[in-house]
């Protein structure tokens, strides 16, 4: 991943999105498997990835093998969102950020946000 000297952030994230695409599609190969559920993926896991990022995300192929069945759920703790994070900028942000308690968000058809409460 190192290219003279410096992280090659392209073929760090494309390799991490086809290996939890790889993993992911031999468990759901294994004969008594009824549910997979990945943990991580950041952007790996994106459903509707926008085209900056499409080329890292496993979900759209996952997707499509198992008939439109896959769900995306990304997890945020307001306080570890920072400042110049785009999801600030994302609608749901600014209505979920409001409510108080666990707050569960659907992006778009299949994607959700589950935003934790701020501690006090």
């Amino acid at each position: 991943m190192l290219q003279s000297g410096r992280t090659d952030f392209d073929k760090l994230l494309r390799l991490t999105g086809d290996q939890l695409r790889l993993k992911i599609t031999k468990a759901l190969a294994h004969p008594k498997s009824r549910l997979v559920v990945s943990y991580g993926g950041a952007l790996h896991n994106d459903l509707h990835p926008d085209g900056e990022s499409a080329p890292y995300s496993f979900a759209p192929a996952v997707s499509a093998q198992v008939g439109g069945a896959l769900v995306e759920l990304d997890l945020y703790v307001p306080e570890y969102i920072g400042k110049d994070n785009p999801a600030r900028k994302a609608a749901w942000y600014a209505l979920a950020a409001k409510k108080k308690g666990l707050t569960l968000v659907e992006r778009n058809p299949g994607s959700f946000v589950l935003l934790f409460p701020r501690k006090k």
